[in-house]
């Protein structure tokens, strides 16, 4: 399947499921578009550890603190939260958190292979 497909495939069920008259802007579409496709996507699983670093603050409520990522990784999940939005956690001061916390689990990948 071509990337471009790929990609298209959400906006375009998008589309065809919102209601005609709807007036939504591009960016809700992009929105919708993304929400379309994060249900329908079911990842493989993995053979190894995964780090997972999110924000603390966000606007979507879930039950699950590993956004469905726990029964991905085979040999387990780390979970970082980082104080801050998503939307601003690449912004100061969260990205210095977020550097801090990616360099120690990057050493500490180092020394377990070393």
């Amino acid at each position: 399947m071509s990337t471009k497909l790929f990609t298209q495939f959400p906006k375009k069920l998008y589309l065809s499921i919102r209601p005609s008259n709807s007036n939504v802007t591009k960016k809700q579409h992009k929105t919708n578009s993304q929400s379309v496709s994060s249900k329908c996507y079911i990842p493989d699983s993995y053979p190894g550890k995964i780090t997972l670093f999110k924000a603390k603050h966000t606007a979507i409520t879930s039950s699950d603190p590993t956004n469905g990522w726990e029964g991905v990784a085979e040999e387990g999940l780390e979970v970082y939260n980082i104080h801050g939005a998503h939307s601003k956690i690449l912004s100061e001061p969260s990205v210095r958190i977020l550097a801090e916390k990616m360099k120690a689990c990057l050493q500490s990948a180092l020394d377990i292979d070393s």
